[in-house]
């Protein structure tokens, strides 16, 4: 059954590509996993596999099995990883991870594991395929920025003004004068793969809400991370101010 990320895959990843702010979470994490020498990661929601790109080539020497419900993007990370350690499997992330106990010295969740019902099963498959001692790093948006967004006047393209207005921000602060005309160039080109893509995040935060479920906040998450079985190490928020990173270490 196709899954609702498939038709907009292609222009999530133009958008992600564009996105200033995307692209230093992705360093960010990638420079975390070569620190705490990761030798056998796991991508849990690996989307067009952006994490894996930066990894490698950032010069990462080990393996990577990223993992994802959706085909359409799968079929992406597959085409950007080509002659890399890497693999690529659909999973549906609600169940059972299909990967032997301590199979991993390392994960990463970016932006899905509170989209699920039970994030804490998640959770805990992800706590039984590490090795004890293993490093996990939770990506997981702030529930404030995201409302601020979406409670913001809405432009005739249905997104809204107030998230288009941080993404302008995220995109020149402190940026030089050729730094700012390459960025201005990156995002007119994407811009109607962008569009969609706030469009397709406004109805999946429309749906959640409608689910009765909400974003939870930082204290939840630690919550959540200590009963799955992890201590953490650090949080901070990415660029942007959209999303917070939780380092976490494997009990």
């Amino acid at each position: 059954m196709p899954d609702a990320w498939d038709d907009i895959a292609p222009a999530y990843d133009r958008a992600t590509r564009a996105s200033r702010a995307h692209r230093a979470k992705y360093a960010r994490l990638s420079a975390l996993v070569r620190e705490a020498r990761v030798e056998r990661l796991l991508d849990l929601g690996c989307g067009t596999g952006l994490l894996e790109e930066h990894l490698f080539d950032d010069g990462y020497a080990g393996s990577v099995t990223g993992v994802d419900s959706s085909a359409g993007m799968l079929v992406l990370a597959r085409a950007a990883n080509l002659g890399h350690d890497a693999r690529f499997e659909r999973v549906d992330l609600a169940r059972t991870l299909p990967f032997e106990a301590a199979a991993f010295d390392g994960a990463v969740v970016v932006n899905v594991l509170f989209l699920l019902d039970d994030p804490l099963a998640a959770l805990r498959e992800v706590h039984r395929v590490l090795t004890p001692g293993a490093t996990l790093l939770v990506v997981a948006a702030r529930p404030q920025a995201r409302e601020q967004g979406a409670s913001g006047a809405r432009r005739g393209d249905g997104a809204p003004a107030a998230g288009w207005r941080r993404f302008w921000r995220e995109h020149f602060a402190g940026a030089t004068a050729l730094e700012a005309a390459r960025e201005a160039a990156r995002v007119a080109a994407a811009l109607p793969a962008l569009r969609a893509t706030a469009r397709f995040r406004a109805r999946t935060d429309a749906a959640l809400a409608a689910s009765g479920r909400a974003l939870p906040g930082p204290a939840e998450v630690v919550g959540l991370l200590d009963n799955a079985g992890f201590t953490l190490a650090s949080a901070e928020d990415l660029p942007g101010g959209e999303s917070r990173l939780y380092r976490c270490e494997r009990r």
